[in-house]
């Protein structure tokens, strides 16, 4: 098929020096400080090309190595309530780099031998959500609020590491090599919808949990998958475990990562980034099948799974001439809903992304016969039907490894890469495009 695709805009935003009415300081914040820069203010007005708010820099035996800044662009997303010029990020997790690449980055041999976990440079990072105007000029955009995420008490909570993360052996150290505490409080937001009533719906990777958030950002509750229980019994906001056991084997930071909710608002969509660990990790390298849900808001244990599959890495044509990429190198990472049972879903390797329009109806719902054994037979199952209509391989100028996607209306869509806190110096950067979805 032709695809209908026009390039627009370049989105950049730089944050200025202008002050505003309201921010996100954490610097108050009893056993969270100091917080130098961890601030996104309000009323801010930023020029479009890489949208960078400055978090810490990162201050090894008196040398700064890099300048971290908030990553926002793992999701994007735009309320159909909304002005057309208004749209969401969210600011996830905490600065992190790995024991694999620390010692590179740092020019410190900081983890222990043979550790495969992270190092964590700051005591904190508090996940928000920001809400952003395009300005009339085009060129510049406004940020209108920042919700910091809350327990019941209103205390904001963090983005370090889960409980669940531990039983994986994968422990978090700060810069002198002391192993961090886990805090079952804590989120790796990935997807972001919102509500008419003003509260939010949030994906959250490290325990594969859906999050439900008042306006004022704290947790109304959270959903875990049924057998977590035991890891969530110290949280200070509600726990509800619903979600499927099956998700407790999500590969490592492959949990879930896009999420949706259709017109009327009755049912969310969310699906995993990869392929789980079923029966064991070699099924994840090589499999191609991820499981996509669609959930009752009002019954969370009303859920019907589907199979959603991924292309093959061949397909990615720009990775592919940096080095030949495997199957568990393509990813989900961004989803939308179209109308119900109608979804447009983003799959990416690095330099190259694809969007797909989705359909699922009735015939396509697993049993649990199929469900258990997913990742290795779909003998006589249905796949979600899949149609492309948006690939960077055809065009220029996108940014590569885009997870966030954001339906401004009138076939206009929002394109955002994750800069991973710039550990690697990467630039978070914002597209308009158009996209034929008809």
């Amino acid at each position: 098929m032709k695809l209908k695709i026009t390039a627009s805009i370049v989105i950049s935003i730089l944050v200025s020096a202008c002050g505003g009415a309201n921010e996100a300081d954490v610097s108050n914040i009893d056993g969270i400080g100091p917080a130098n820069n961890q601030k996104i203010t309000v009323g801010s007005v930023l020029p479009m090309s890489a949208l960078n708010h400055p978090y810490s820099d990162v201050i090894v035996d008196g040398k700064t190595k890099f300048t971290a800044v908030w990553s926002v662009g793992s999701t994007a997303y735009h309320h159909a309530n909304d002005a057309s010029n208004v749209f969401y990020l969210i600011a996830d997790s905490a600065v992190g780099i790995s024991c694999d690449d620390a010692s590179k980055i740092l020019d410190e041999k900081i983890c222990p031998a043979k550790s495969s976990g992270k190092v964590f440079p700051f005591s904190t990072a508090i996940p928000s959500i920001i809400k952003y105007s395009i300005n009339d000029d085009g060129a510049t955009v406004t940020v209108k609020e920042v919700i910091t995420l809350k327990d019941s008490s209103g205390i904001p909570i963090t983005g370090l590491l889960n409980p669940i993360i531990k039983t994986e052996g994968r422990p978090g150290f700060d810069l002198d090599g002391k192993e961090i505490e886990y805090d079952a409080n804590a989120l790796d937001s990935e997807a972001l919808v919102k509500l008419s009533d003003g509260t939010f719906w949030i994906a959250d990777e490290f325990a594969s949990s859906l999050v439900h958030v008042d306006v004022d950002g704290r947790i109304l509750k959270r959903l875990i998958p049924v057998g977590y229980e035991s890891l969530y019994t110290d949280v200070s906001y509600p726990v509800e475990a619903s979600l499927p056991t099956i998700l407790t084997k999500r590969h490592i930071n492959r949990g879930i990562e896009s999420l949706a909710v259709n017109p009327n608002e009755t049912y969310l969509y969310f699906i995993m980034q990869s392929p789980l660990d079923n029966p064991d990790i070699e099924a994840f390298k090589i499999s191609a099948n991820v499981r996509l849900y669609k959930m009752n808001i009002d019954d969370p244990l009303d859920i019907e799974e589907y199979l959603y599959v991924l292309e093959s890495p061949e397909a990615f044509i720009k990775d592919n001439l940096k080095k030949r990429p495997g199957q568990n190198d393509v990813k989900i990472s961004e989803m939308l809903a179209l109308g119900d049972n109608r979804l447009m879903v983003l799959e990416h390797i690095s330099f190259t992304t694809k969007i797909y329009t989705v359909a699922i109806n009735s015939s396509m719902i697993l049993t649990a016969t199929e469900s258990a054994t997913l990742e290795q037979n779909t003998a006589g199952i249905n796949p979600v039907r899949k149609q492309k209509v948006f690939d960077t391989d055809l065009i220029e100028g996108i940014p590569k490894k885009i997870e966030g996607m954001a339906n401004m209306g009138n076939g206009k869509f929002l394109l955002i890469n994750d800069n991973d806190f710039a550990v690697e110096g990467a630039n978070t950067k914002a597209t308009l495009v158009s996209i034929d979805v008809n």
